[in-house]
This record gives C-alpha cells, sequence and structure tokens, in this order.
C-alpha cells in the first residue's frame, strides 16, 4: 500500500523538488503541499495523510511547534 505524503515548505522549488522525487517512488505519493502551517491546517483534516515532511524554519511557525500540533491532532502520523 502506497504511502501518502504532506509537504510543508516556504520555498515551492523545494516543494516541487520533493514532489517530483516522491513521486517517483512506487511506495510512496504526495497528496498535498503547503508553503505555511495556515494553509496546512485548514485542510489537513481533510487530508489521508500518513506522513508529514516539514522544514524547520516556516514564516508563521517554527516545525517543531508544527509537529506538537499535528501530533495533538493525530495520533497515527508519522512525522
Amino acid at each position: 500500500m502506497s504511502q501518502a505524503i504532506t509537504i510543508i515548505d516556504p520555498s515551492t522549488i523545494v516543494r516541487q523538488g520533493l514532489v517530483h522525487l516522491i513521486n517517483n517512488k512506487t511506495d510512496y505519493h504526495v497528496i498535498s503541499d503547503y508553503d505555511n502551517s495556515y494553509r496546512l491546517f485548514e485542510r489537513f483534516e481533510s487530508d489521508d495523510t500518513d506522513i508529514v515532511i516539514a522544514e524547520y524554519y516556516l514564516p508563521d511557525i517554527n516545525g517543531l511547534d508544527l509537529i506538537r500540533i499535528l501530533k495533538v491532532k493525530t495520533a497515527l502520523l508519522r512525522l
């Protein structure tokens, strides 16, 4: 079964590169990518994400705080 990944990184180039690399792996696919945590939190409830790849230096929150919030939202998510 393929693992669904969400990426959060402020750099469009980094996000596009990760999407390209990950989608070429048979066991993984990117279902969403965001440039900041506000957009992630707006839509995350509807995503079927298994794994989150997050940049530490986000414009609105640091990556560790983002992970803490996401861990509270779902215990099944691998971060």
